[in-house]
């Protein structure tokens, strides 16, 4: 039988036959900014549309026929200097740089074909820009694009994020793929600090600074605030290893965010979203869509069994804090390595574990979930994608040598815990099966 997607497209058969598994972004294995960026189109929202898009331009500029790039911005400041330079002949990746205007009168030589369109253009142009172009990826925050080009939970040939932060990106990923020349993160950050670069660029520099500050400063205490589908994003190690190299003290995490990493921690999936088949469809096969995600609906059954279990073991009568169940769920989950790194299925079982070990011996992690200050899930809002490139660059940038693994020792830790007693930070709620994983 045929699924036909109410706009456009459609595909046969049972959508779980095709379903393409997320992977959680794994900076172990990541050297470079374009080594990030590539592992993004397998994670979600933001992440997911730089992680295509800069696969898609790498393929259209290594072609025969170069992909035009189109920008009605400032000429002479950071952005417009810099996409000047990505257009000349000697970087091979644009055919030209053009004006909205200049675009749609142009007569040469494959003068439809693609186009990369940066910022915003001009309204009476845009429909003269839509049909010249056989294809046309844009990049801007204000959402613009093709009419029917981008779609409920289908986003592609899209980033909708800010410029001067995205060209720059797409830019290093380029010139490593195309021309065999690498950039770290702390090289990007030293690129966007140099040649002075605003918006969320400048913002992202000023920030990956004062957090290099804090955990450079051993008498700091460090809290971590934590909302949104941060994963189903597949961002949930770079909370591990904020956890597991003791760079955070105390969290704030929504029940929303624990629950979903329990899930890939006891093996579960998440699955990319296919436009071909419409939310009907999915629902008759118990798929459950967040945004661009697929959330199978066993995997709510598996967590509630293991939760019901955990929740069996306390009597009800005694108040009980967030930590104490969330550490009873990692001692129930499976087993892991003790590794930096352990398997990508069972990574957030870590993760649960490692916040519960960290509270309950150090009590330098004290775990506040279940909170209402979630925002459920980003989606394609403005800075999603910056949300995630931002987040791994940052993991990974060292602006001086061994910062991270000084950012707190052992002594500070002691000291925190002398501070702090454990009945102090207990919740006064007490523990029920009413706190369902299904929240």
């Amino acid at each position: 039988m045929d699924h036909v997607h109410p706009y456009g497209g459609h595909r046969s058969g049972d959508p779980r036959d095709h379903l393409v598994p997320l992977e959680t972004l794994d900076l172990s294995k990541c050297r470079t900014v374009s080594d990030i960026v590539a592992r993004l189109s397998l994670c979600a929202f933001g992440g997911r549309m730089l992680g295509d898009v800069g696969a898609t331009l790498t393929d259209l500029c290594r072609g025969e026929h170069k992909p035009a790039l189109i920008y009605d911005g400032e000429e002479n400041d950071a952005l417009g200097r810099h996409i000047r330079a990505m257009c000349e002949p000697k970087s091979g990746f644009f055919s030209g740089l053009h004006t909205t205007e200049d675009y749609v009168s142009w007569r040469g030589p494959h003068s439809g074909g693609t186009a990369l369109v940066v910022g915003p253009y001009m309204a009476r142009h845009a429909r003269h820009l839509y049909e010249k172009a056989d294809r046309l990826i844009f990049v801007n925050r204000e959402g613009l694009c093709k009419p029917g080009q981008v779609r409920d939970g289908y986003y592609p040939d899209a980033v909708f994020e800010d410029p001067e932060f995205v060209i720059p990106l797409l830019d290093v990923v380029l010139r490593e793929r195309l021309q065999g020349i690498p950039t770290t993160p702390r090289e990007l950050f030293d690129m966007l600090r140099t040649l002075k670069f605003g918006g969320v660029a400048a913002d992202t520099v000023a920030f990956s600074e004062v957090l290099s500050a804090m955990l450079q400063d051993k008498r700091s205490t460090n809290f971590f605030t934590v909302s949104g589908a941060m994963t189903i994003a597949k961002m949930q190690l770079l909370i591990c290893d904020l956890i597991r190299t003791g760079r955070i003290n105390y969290i704030a995490a929504t029940g929303a965010l624990m629950a979903h990493g329990l899930i890939e921690g006891v093996g579960c999936k998440h699955y990319k979203y296919d436009p071909s088949y419409g939310d009907d469809v999915l629902a008759k096969v118990r798929l459950n869509r967040v945004t661009d995600t697929l959330e199978p609906e066993e995997n709510f059954d598996a967590i509630e069994k293991i939760v019901t279990a955990v929740f069996d073991r306390f009597d009800g009568e005694t108040t009980v804090g967030s930590w104490e169940i969330h550490r009873a769920i990692g001692a129930s989950s499976p087993k892991t390595s003790r590794t930096r790194r352990v398997s990508s299925s069972r990574r957030s079982s870590a993760m649960s574990r490692s916040w519960s070990r960290r509270r309950s011996t150090a009590n330098s992690a004290t775990i506040c979930s279940w909170t209402t200050s979630a925002a459920w899930p980003p989606g394609v809002s403005s800075s999603s994608s910056t949300r995630n490139a931002t987040a791994a660059c940052c993991s990974i940038w060292r602006p001086e040598p061994n910062s991270w693994a000084s950012a707190r020792s052992e002594a500070a830790i002691r000291a925190t815990t002398r501070r702090t007693s454990p009945r102090s930070s207990r919740s006064t709620t007490p523990a029920s099966r009413s706190n369902a994983t299904r929240r």
